[in-house]
Formats: C-alpha cells, structure tokens, sequence
C-alpha cells in the first residue's frame, strides 16, 4: 500500500519520499495479508532498496512470474496448452504464494480455461489444498472478497457438476 507523507510518496521499505526516478510501482499481487510479500501490495519502491529487503529473491521470481504470465497474450491453459481467444473463459490465478514450501505455491501463476477445469488432473488436490489453506492460520484475505473462497466455489462446483452428469 503507498504510504504517504505531504502529499509525497513514500518508498515502502525505506520510507523516503520516492521522486519517480529508479523506482517501480507494485500493483495489487498478493490477498493473503499473511505472505512475506505482502507489505509490497500497491506500493512504491526505490530499486536501489531491493537489495536489502530480506525477500529480494522471492521479489524478483514474482516480478519476473508477473511479466511473463500476466499478459492475456501469454496466458497457456495448463490443460490443453492452448492460448484462449476468449479470455472470459481464462482463469489466471497469478500468486497465490510467495512461499516454496506451502503446497499452493506450486499453483502461482496458473492458467486454465473454465471450460478445462473438469478435466484438470489437479483439480480435487488443488480444492483440498484451497480448503486446507481456509482452515489454517496461514491465509488471511485482504478484503471482504476472499480469493480462497471464490477459488474453492469455482473448483468445486466443477466437481460437484461432474458428480451429478
């Protein structure tokens, strides 16, 4: 989130008053508040403070995951590997989570097409890692909208409608 001092943005991890030279502008990435990266939401950063920010490795795998998976021209369906003319059907998950060893991390920046969701092996793993993750201490959303809970009613219903078909 920008911090804001006199009217002037703040650099959020050295807190100096950022003058838009050698910086980069972080947009929304992250809804667990819990994640290491968490802090970088929406924020203001000098490049030169990067070096000393003790998630700099994680901050330059996320930076170069955003660049090339987030463009709709970039988003392959993990099912069919196909590129969706329809980007109403595409699902992009982008980061879950900053951390390699929680069992969602492997998920970050995953495309699916809606229509592909009931015929993604992962699926029933990835809902029972979306409710183990509602369940934990380790998720806290961001917002009233909760990403953990619209992921788990779109995942499930594609398997509670392959139930019923």
């Amino acid at each position: 989130m920008i911090k804001m001092k006199e009217n002037k943005k703040l650099c959020t991890l050295c807190k100096r008053i950022v003058n838009g030279n050698n910086t980069i502008s972080l947009p929304n990435f992250i809804q667990n508040k819990k994640d290491d990266l968490y802090i970088l939401n929406e924020a203001v950063i000098h490049v030169d403070c990067i070096p000393n920010f003790g998630h700099k490795d994680k901050l330059h795998y996320i930076l170069g995951e955003m660049k090339k998976n987030t463009a709709p021209k970039d988003q392959q369906c993990i099912v069919d590997g196909t590129f969706s003319e329809n980007f109403d059907d595409m699902l992009s998950l982008g980061l879950l989570s900053s951390n390699p060893s929680e069992d969602i991390y492997m998920y970050n920046f995953l495309n699916i097409k809606k229509s592909n969701i009931s015929l993604w092996d992962n699926q029933e793993r990835f809902v029972r890692i979306l409710k183990e993750l509602k369940t934990s201490n380790s998720w806290l959303s961001d917002s009233s909208f909760n990403l953990i809970d619209y992921l788990i009613s779109v995942f499930d219903i594609t398997t509670i409608n392959n139930l019923t078909d």
